[in-house]
C-alpha cells in the first residue's frame, strides 16, 4: 500500500476530536476499510439520489446551483454577485448570499453540467459526513435517516460536510463557507489542534479569495443585509429556554447547541444537521431524526402556511425550537458539566479561578482583621 494512503488510513482511526456527545465507550471505531466501503456505498446511493430528484424537478433550483453559476462567472471573469438573484442572469429567489471562498471551493465541479455537479457534490458530502460519524460506532449513521439529511441532500446543502469537521479537522477550512454556522461549530471542538487547523485552513481560502477579488466583502455584506429571514433561534417561541444548556457549558454538544441558537441563520431544518449530534445512543439518534421529519413534513402537508419561502423559514424556526433544539437541552441536562475544551481555553480559565481563590483569600483575610 502507497505510504500516503497508508498515512491517510491511520490518521482517520485516530480520534483527535470526536463528536460532540461521544464517550469512551463508542469511541471505539469500526473498522476503517468498513467503513470506507460503506461511505462510498452511501455516497452513491445519495448522489444517484440528488441527481434523479433534480431530472424530475427540471425547473427546481437550489442554493448550490447558486455556486455553480457563480463559480462558472467568477472563472470567465464576471462579478458573481451581479449575476445571482432576482431578474438577474441566474434568477433565483435569493441573492447570493455565500461568501466568495464558497464559490472558490465549489469551482472544480463547476465544470461539470449542473445537475451532475450537484449530484456529485451531494455524493461526496454525504459519504465524508458517513465516514466521519462511523468513528463513534456504526448507529451513528442513523443521522442520514432525518428529515435534515434528506433535505441535505435534495437542496444540496454544506451542512453534511461541515458536520463532518467536528470528526475530520481539517474540512474546518469549510466553516468559511458559511461562517456563522461555521463558527457556532467551532464551539464543539475539545483541542487546539483541532482549532488551529481549521484557523488556518479558513485564513487560506480567505486570502486566496481576496487575491481572486479584493472587494468582494463589500458586495457580500450587501447582499447579505438584505436577507430577510436570517435569525437566531432564540429569538422564536420557547428559544430563551435553550440557554439552559449553558448549565453543561464544559461539554461540546452543550456549547455548540446554544452557539447555533444565537446564531442568525436560515432556520430550515437541514442547517439543523450538526444538532444531531447531540445524540449519545441509536435511541436518541433515531428520535431526534424523527423530530427533524416532523419538522421538514409539516410546511410540506401544509404548503398554504409556507408561502412565500420566507414564511416557511419562520414557521421551520418555531418547529425546531419546539421539536429539535429543547428536547436537546433536555439530554444534555441529564449529563454532568464534564468535557474536553481547548488546552488554550482551559488556560484561562485556569488564570481566572486563580484570581478568584486569590481574591478570596484576601478579603477572608481583611474580614479576619476586622
Amino acid at each position: 500500500m502507497p505510504a500516503p494512503l497508508r498515512a491517510f488510513l491511520a490518521a482517520l482511526t485516530r480520534q483527535p476530536d470526536g463528536g460532540p456527545a461521544a464517550t469512551a465507550a463508542e469511541a471505539a471505531a469500526p473498522p476503517v476499510g468498513a467503513r470506507l466501503v460503506m461511505a462510498l456505498a452511501i455516497a452513491a446511493v445519495c448522489g444517484a439520489f440528488a441527481y434523479s430528484y433534480a431530472l424530475g424537478h427540471p425547473g427546481k433550483l437550489v442554493d448550490i446551483d447558486q455556486l455553480w453559476f457563480a463559480a462558472r462567472a467568477l472563472v470567465a471573469g464576471r462579478n458573481p454577485y451581479d449575476e445571482v438573484g432576482p431578474g438577474r442572469a441566474f434568477s433565483m429567489d435569493f441573492r447570493l448570499y455565500y461568501p466568495l471562498p464558497a464559490v472558490m471551493a465549489f469551482t472544480p465541479l463547476a465544470l461539470l453540467p449542473m445537475h451532475v455537479a450537484r449530484a456529485s457534490f451531494v455524493a461526496i458530502a454525504m459519504g465524508t459526513l458517513a465516514l466521519a460519524v462511523t468513528r463513534d460506532g456504526w448507529w451513528r449513521l442513523s443521522v442520514l435517516l432525518s428529515g435534515s439529511a434528506f433535505m441535505a441532500i435534495i437542496a444540496g446543502q454544506w451542512s453534511p460536510l461541515l458536520t463532518a469537521a467536528l470528526y475530520f479537522p481539517v474540512l474546518g477550512a469549510l466553516f468559511i463557507v458559511k461562517p456563522n454556522v461555521g463558527l457556532a461549530l467551532a464551539t464543539a471542538f475539545r483541542t487546539n489542534v483541532a482549532v488551529n487547523t481549521a484557523l488556518v485552513g479558513g485564513l487560506a481560502l480567505l486570502a486566496a479569495s481576496l487575491r481572486v477579488q479584493p472587494d468582494w466583502p463589500r458586495d457580500w455584506l450587501a447582499a447579505v443585509r438584505s436577507a430577510p429571514h436570517f435569525a437566531p433561534p432564540v429569538l422564536h417561541l420557547g428559544g430563551p429556554v435553550i440557554l439552559l444548556a449553558l448549565l453543561r457549558w464544559r461539554r461540546p454538544e452543550a456549547r455548540m447547541l446554544v452557539a447555533f441558537a444565537c446564531i442568525p441563520h436560515t432556520t430550515l431544518v437541514y442547517e439543523a444537521l450538526p444538532l444531531l449530534l447531540v445524540a449519545s445512543n441509536l435511541r436518541e439518534s433515531l428520535l431526534l431524526g424523527l423530530l427533524t421529519g416532523v419538522v421538514y413534513l409539516v410546511p410540506a402537508a401544509v404548503p398554504q402556511l409556507a408561502t412565500p419561502v420566507t414564511a416557511r423559514i419562520a414557521i421551520t424556526g418555531d418547529l425546531l425550537v419546539a421539536l429539535l433544539y429543547l428536547p436537546c437541552v433536555l439530554l444534555v441536562l441529564r449529563r454532568p458539566n464534564h468535557g474536553l475544551l481547548p488546552g488554550m481555553i482551559e488556560r484561562h480559565l485556569g488564570r481566572l479561578d486563580h484570581l478568584r481563590r486569590s481574591f478570596r483569600a484576601r478579603w477572608a483575610a481583611r474580614l479576619g482583621r476586622a
